[in-house]
Formats: C-alpha cells, structure tokens, sequence
C-alpha cells in the first residue's frame, strides 16, 4: 500500500500540472499535438497506467536500495562488534583509552585502598563495585568466554576509569581470590588476576591455581590471528601469563598484571609481537570455555 500511495501521488501532481490551462507545460503541448491521430488516442489513453507502472518501478528500486543501505550498515555494525569483545559492546577506541587510561593511573597499595577510592564514584563502596562486576558479567554472559572478559575489564578499565587508581602487584599469590573482586586478597599477581576473571567469569578455574597448569584447560595453538576474547597466553620460562580481552585486524589486547611499578593494565600488542618477547605459549580456550561441566553455578 505504500507504494501505491506514492505513485498515486505523483501522479496527480502530473495531472494536475496538465490540467492548469494558465500554465500550460510541455508535456500538455506534446498531447494536444498527437491528441488529433486517431491511433494515438488509445496510447493517450492508457499513459496513466504507463506512468503509474513506472513510478511504481522508480519507487521500489529505491526503497530497495534504501533496504540495501540499512542492511549494509547493520552489517558494518555486527562486523565492528565482532573486533570487540563478544557481546560486551567495547570499541577499538574504548580499548585504545583502556590502554591510556590504566598505563596512567596511581596504583592503589592494598585492598582497603583500592575500597577507600570507591566512595567518590557510581560505585560509592566495594560491595557496590562487586554488584557491578556482576551485572557486567551476567550482561555478557555468564559462563562464557565473554563473561570472563567483562569481569577482566570491569577490575581493570572500568575501575580504574572510575577511580584514576588500578590494582596494586605484589607477590605471592597462589591461591584463588574471594568470588566477589579482591575480598580477604592483600595481593592479585598475574596469575591470580587470570584466575579471578575467569572464576567470576562463570567458570571453576581450580586449574589455574598455578601458571603451567593452564596447559590441562587450554589447547596450545600457533594460530594466533584467529584468537577470541578470552584466550590465554602464559609461559613458565618467566612466570607470567596474561589474558587477551579484545582483537582488532592487527593485533590484540591484554588485561594483565604487569609487575610492582605498573599494577594491573591493559596493553596492546601487534600479531608481530604476540609474546610480549616471551618464549610464551599461545592457548585457546574453546574447548574450556564451551563444556558446560566447567561453568560454576550462580
């Protein structure tokens, strides 16, 4: 019904000009000249079928093409989500600030101070920022690759954006942190920052209570530009280990504990520096992360 309404339109317009005698147009001229030929009577005739027809035409190319034009920009939408970091909605350039905004900031000395710098923001308390941490998971999905993300960047962006603080480094820290961010924990090293996403991810992680076990869950690959949010590099030559929370077409980003003089950060690295100049090892995690027998009840 659309796009009658439309062509009829048009077309009273167009009778509308030819019925004006004080403003006689050309295309009034060109009638009255062939209106006298017996033969051209029956085209005169039926022209306003022709013109509907092609109005028509007109009409449904280009709200076909419209059509077109809002499927190809949903399609650039989804494409550019995907460069993300699953379903938690995290742009390029929200991962470019990511990277500034925790290379800069003051590192908090202990959990009563990383608490203390909560009272000023949205968060107000570290309950608020453990609800928090929580509605982000639950958002990207619980007991998913992308859950595990969102815990990762609500600790370490998110925070640190709210507050100008980021988590403090330090030494030991094997054993797995309280459910809830940083409860009862003086300390969140690399791998039990690792852990902590993803056990408030969705997932146990009891295998990740030391760095060399991330080999029982996780499958080495050398494929490494088609890895998702939510792998895992690690290497045990130096003890480190650090997980990618987002992927663009040249490189990656890592949420990772980067030692005493930077504290929790995220940084960027390019496919051509994928180990950080490690002897590191690249995992996969799908496997893991798509058994249901790993994920944690709620």
């Amino acid at each position: 019904m659309g796009f009658l309404t439309k062509a009829f339109a048009v077309f009273n317009k167009i009778k509308g000009n030819l019925n004006q005698p004080d403003q006689p147009s050309s295309a009034q001229s060109i009638i009255s000249m062939v209106a006298g030929f017996g033969k051209m009577k029956i085209i005169l005739a039926i022209s306003p079928f022709v013109i509907v027809g092609f109005i028509l035409l007109v009409v449904t190319v280009s709200e076909a093409a419209d059509l077109q034009q809002v499927q190809m920009n949903d399609l650039n939408i989804k494409e550019e989500s995907s460069v993300k970091a699953g379903n938690i909605n995290y742009t390029e350039a929200d991962f470019q600030d990511a990277v500034n905004v925790t290379n800069s900031a003051t590192i908090a000395g202990s959990v009563s101070e990383f608490a203390s710098h909560l009272s000023g923001t949205d968060y107000k308390s570290l309950d608020g920022f453990n609800e928090a941490i929580k509605a982000n998971v639950k958002k990207a999905g619980y007991g998913t690759r992308e859950g595990v993300v969102a815990a990762a960047m609500t600790l370490s962006y998110e925070y640190s954006k709210a507050t100008g603080y980021k988590l403090f480094y330090q030494l030991p820290g094997n054993r797995i942190p309280h459910e809830s961010v940083v409860d009862g924990l003086t300390y969140l090293d690399c791998r039990a920052f690792v852990q902590w996403a993803v056990c408030n991810g969705g997932f146990k992680a009891i295998e990740l209570d030391y760095i060399t076990r991330v080999s029982l869950i996780g499958t080495p690959s050398s494929d490494i530009r088609n890895m998702k949010p939510g792998d895992i590099f690690s290497t045990s030559s130096t003890g480190h280990i650090w997980l990618v929370v987002g992927v663009s077409s040249d490189g990656y980003y890592a949420a990772e504990e980067y030692g005493s003089s930077n504290g929790l950060v995220i940084n960027y690295y390019s496919f051509d520096n994928a180990y950080n100049g490690y002897p590191a090892t690249f995992y996969d995690m799908t496997a893991y992360y798509s058994n249901p027998e790993n994920v944690r009840s709620e």
